[in-house]
């Protein structure tokens, strides 16, 4: 079948499960998503087909699914903007853990703390996806 504009064919390797999609499964997350539904966001794949040129055929990704497509699938069409190029140093499981995690960090120290280089940053104490 062929793609619509911007939209990436994915071969999913693995699929993240994190705090969020425990809630939605439970039925406590703010949306709610109709029944039936695929659950989890977080994924990595190789592009099988692409109608983006910024991605190619055989492109390790990450991506963070939008809610109504759900990440716990073999294959999967999802919006390229959606899709990051993964760092072939990452496995399926790191690179499927990715979206996450880094987001959050990035988030809270970029645009929450307005951190910039050459500041400086203590941290006491750490858990979970962001820390160890």
């Amino acid at each position: 079948l062929p793609l619509p504009p911007l939209t990436l064919r994915l071969r999913v390797h693995a699929a993240g499960l994190n705090h969020a999609d425990l809630l939605t499964l439970h039925g406590l997350y703010q949306t709610r998503p109709p029944l039936p539904f695929v659950p989890t966001s977080e994924l990595s794949a190789t592009v099988t087909h692409s109608s983006d040129p910024k991605f190619a055929p055989g492109d390790p990704i990450f991506a963070l699914a939008p809610p109504t497509i759900g990440a716990a699938a073999t294959v999967l069409d999802i919006p390229s903007s959606c899709a990051f190029h993964a760092p072939r140093k990452l496995s399926p499981a790191q690179a499927a853990a990715f979206p996450v995690a880094f987001g959050t960090a990035h988030v809270a120290l970029r645009h929450a703390a307005n951190l910039r280089p050459g500041d400086r940053l203590l941290v006491t104490g750490a858990s979970g996806a962001a820390g160890a």
